[in-house]
């Protein structure tokens, strides 16, 4: 199905191609980097949830699933994403301009 079309499923999920070539001696650089991103971006992602009026759980999952997401469909090994204080406004809460 995708076999015959430029790269076929590998385009599309790059992030399973680099399972192949993943080195053992990458995995504590990676575990570390992990913890220190979860410890930092964690706390702002259901911070920002909570200043939104919405439950932290919302900003955990705002924070979480797009890393994952990210790691299996993301072109870039070594990208950061994380929440932005943009995801914190609401227009719908604005008071209007007098």
């Amino acid at each position: 199905m995708f076999t015959g079309h430029s790269g076929g499923w590998k385009r599309w999920v790059p992030g399973l191609q680099l399972l192949g070539r993943y080195e053992a001696a990458w995995l504590p650089n990676d575990v570390a980097a992990g913890l220190v991103l979860a410890t930092m971006l964690v706390p702002v992602g259901i911070a920002y949830a909570v200043a939104s009026g919405l439950p932290g759980t919302h900003g955990l999952y705002a924070t979480i699933v797009p890393l994952l997401a990210y790691a299996l469909f993301g072109p870039s090994r070594i990208l950061v994403l994380g929440p932005d204080s943009a995801l914190a406004t609401r227009p719908d809460r604005s008071e209007p301009a007098e």
